[in-house]
């Protein structure tokens, strides 16, 4: 029976900076630069020992659009490995590393093919001269494709099996920013026997029949990017696409609520904590962990206290930076459980209503974002926000101003 298989892989984001992490440890510094590299080492060694007919690489190799040499060497030192094995390569960049941008740019070995960025453009893989394959596929030509590129996916004939490599999103998802937006029925339509899609950085699968998804990036970079990531390795028949995921992060983000309502005393946080830690110890693998602290127990106020908190953390963090599979506690934040009635306060003749009535007639674009995006330094280094994220953004910023405006009122008996 004729069958491939093949490692899809998408959103590498090689030489993350990793803002807003600079003032983690040295060692743990250096261990976060690295791992979106060893991830993709990892993968290619799965690849070669799982003897892969190809890779698929579905676009956002670099994470900046002017990538350094360095990213470039060392990608490139890595494909390298796969030559050896007979192991082709089919890459389409992103929206991250289009391929408009300016840098100097490091020839490819004979084995890697990428794709035009001024059309789809369809390459075949031949397998033993026995199963011929038919990989569609383009580059950004430039940061952002907002036009709907699947009727540029035209089937070509003589082939037993047709890949669709797309990065983009589902037209009309807000989660996410749009760019070479599509429909699932369209991707249906082509009766391809597979698509690899790029651009979200979260494992989904679109369809199953035929096998649509996205296998998520290789390496989390923040709190939202938590669990396993990796790679999946696809056995392609006439019959059924089987994906198999493999799990190559270096560093898993990690989150967990404690509540302290039965808590008194700050030693009995301290030895919850340090069990909480140890139960998110893994073999090799190193944690980031985000700590929220719920509940309005005896601990409650004393944990208000910013030194308090800022103490236990630096207790909990101490010596991680010693251990190859450390669980680093990045945040260790207090939520109050009181619960706001936000239309009453809003309809108070008091300082909360008014509050809550000007938060909702704040331009949060005008007066907070476009002052950073606008900055020639700082937009290097930002990326755009979806709507979702601002949203959420707001929310919490007027979760914690409201509570702590509100717990002061409560606890002082002012109005």
């Amino acid at each position: 029976m004729k069958s491939v298989r093949f490692l899809h892989i998408a959103d590498l984001h090689l030489d993350s900076p990793f803002i807003g992490l600079k003032k983690l440890p040295e060692q743990i510094y250096k261990r976060i630069r690295e791992s979106t590299f060893q991830s993709f080492t990892r993968l290619i060694s799965l690849a070669i020992r799982e003897k892969v007919d190809f890779m698929i690489i579905a676009g956002d190799i670099f994470d900046q659009e002017n990538r350094s040499i360095r990213a470039q060497a060392r990608f490139r030192k890595e494909l390298q490995r796969l030559s050896t094995h007979s192991i082709q390569v089919y890459i389409v960049h992103g929206n991250h590393d289009h391929v408009g941008a300016e840098w100097y740019e490091i020839e490819w070995p004979d084995h890697v093919h990428v794709f035009k960025s001024d059309e789809v453009e369809v390459k075949t893989f031949t397998k033993d001269l026995n199963s011929r394959v038919h990989i569609y596929g383009f580059s950004y030509p430039q940061r952002a494709v907002t036009e709907n590129m699947t009727k540029y996916y035209t089937k070509k004939e003589d082939a037993d099996f047709h890949i669709g490599i797309l990065h983009g999103s589902v037209e009309g998802a807000k989660e996410h920013n749009q760019y070479a937006p599509f429909k699932v029925e369209q991707l249906l339509q082509k009766k391809f026997d597979y698509w690899a899609l790029g651009h979200i950085h979260k494992s989904q699968v679109l369809s199953n029949q035929p096998l649509i998804m996205y296998p998520g990036n290789i390496q989390g970079r923040h709190r939202k990017e938590s669990g396993d990531k990796g790679g999946y390795i696809v056995h392609l028949t006439a019959e059924d696409a089987i994906p198999t995921f493999h799990k190559t992060a270096d560093i898993i983000w990690e989150h967990v609520s404690i509540s302290i309502n039965n808590m008194s005393k700050i030693s009995e946080l301290i030895d919850h904590l340090f069990q909480v830690i140890n139960g998110y110890r893994k073999g090799m693998e190193a944690v980031f962990l985000s700590i929220e602290l719920t509940g309005n127990g005896e601990l409650h106020p004393i944990l208000m206290d910013s030194l308090v908190l800022e103490d236990v953390l630096h207790m909990i963090q101490e010596g991680e930076e010693e251990l190859e599979n450390f669980v680093y506690v990045i945040s260790l934040k207090v939520y109050s459980q009181i619960k706001i009635d936000r239309e009453s306060i809003k309809s108070e003749a008091s300082f909360l209503g008014d509050l809550v009535n000007i938060i909702d007639s704040y331009d949060y674009t005008k007066d907070a974002i476009n002052p950073l995006y606008g900055h020639p330094i700082a937009r290097r280094f930002l990326d755009e926000l979806t709507k979702a994220e601002e949203e959420e953004i707001l929310k919490q910023a007027e979760e914690l101003l409201l509570n702590s405006i509100y717990n002061q009122r409560s606890i002082g008996g002012h109005s």
